[in-house]
C-alpha cells in the first residue's frame, strides 16, 4: 500500500486516555459488530448534536481499537470541513486531504498518511473549502470509501456535528453503520431522538452510541459488579 511519506503520531494525552480505557474500547470494538446484527459493517461515520461532546476522540479510539485489538487495516478520515482535529490530534499537516480527493480529485493515496500505529492511517481535511458540501462531493465520497475498502477492513470517518451542517445528513446514507457521541449529564434525550430519527429518515443506519465524559458516583470498580 502506498502512501504520503509523512507520517504522524497520536497526541500523548489523547493515547494515554486510550490506554487508560483499554478494556472499555475491547468492549465497545465487540458492541459495534455484534449491533451489525449479522450484516457487513466495514464503513462507520462518527457524529455528535454539538460541539464539545468528544467526537474526534472517540472517532479515534474507535479506528484504534479496530486497529490493535481486532487486528484490522483501518482508515480514519476526517470530514469535519469547518472544524478539523485528526490533524493536530495525529500532529500532521492539514493537506493535501479528503477535500482536495472529493473536489480537486487527488487520489486517495496521495492525502494517506502513516501513523505510530502499523494498521492505521489518516487522511486528514485538506484544503479549506470554497462553498458547502454538494452532489458532487457525496458522488465522490461514496467512490473513495469503495476504492478504500480495497485496501482497508474498515474507514472510519470524523464528521462534523449534526446541527452545524448538512453534511451528516448528505453523507449518512453512505454507510454500513453511524455512531452517536453523546456528552452524559449534558446533551438531553429529546436531542438525541431528534438527531437519531433525522438521520434514518434520510437512509442513515444508526448503529448505537458512545456516552462520553461519565462520571462515577461510586469507585469506577464497582460498577462491573452491580
Amino acid at each position: 500500500m502506498e502512501y504520503t511519506t509523512n507520517s504522524g503520531f497520536l497526541d500523548r494525552d489523547v493515547a494515554a486516555l486510550i490506554r487508560d480505557n483499554a478494556g472499555e474500547l475491547t468492549s465497545l470494538g465487540g458492541n459495534l459488530l455484534n449491533a451489525a446484527r449479522g450484516k457487513d459493517v466495514r464503513t462507520i461515520l462518527v457524529t455528535s448534536s454539538h460541539p464539545g461532546e468528544g467526537k474526534s476522540v472517540a472517532a479515534i479510539s474507535i479506528a484504534n481499537t479496530l486497529a490493535n485489538h481486532i487486528r484490522s487495516r483501518v482508515a480514519l478520515l476526517d470530514a469535519n470541513f469547518y472544524a478539523p482535529r485528526l490533524h493536530e490530534l495525529f500532529h500532521l499537516q492539514s493537506e493535501p486531504g479528503l477535500a482536495d480527493v472529493l473536489i480537486e480529485g487527488l487520489p486517495y493515496q496521495q492525502a494517506l498518511y502513516g501513523t505510530d500505529q502499523e494498521n492505521l492511517r489518516v487522511i486528514p481535511t485538506g484544503t479549506a473549502l470554497a462553498s458547502t458540501i454538494g452532489r458532487h462531493e457525496v458522488g465522490a465520497l461514496k467512490g473513495t470509501l469503495t476504492a478504500l475498502l480495497e485496501e482497508f477492513d474498515y474507514v472510519i470517518v470524523d464528521c462534523c456535528h449534526f446541527f452545524d451542517s448538512s453534511d451528516v445528513s448528505l453523507f449518512a446514507s453512505l454507510f454500513d453503520g453511524i455512531i452517536l457521541v453523546i456528552e452524559c449529564e449534558k446533551t438531553n434525550w429529546e436531542v438525541v431522538q431528534q438527531v437519531n430519527d433525522n438521520l434514518k429518515n434520510v437512509g442513515g443506519q444508526v448503529l448505537g452510541a458512545v456516552l462520553n465524559k461519565r462520571r462515577y458516583y461510586i469507585p469506577r470498580k464497582l460498577y462491573g459488579k452491580i
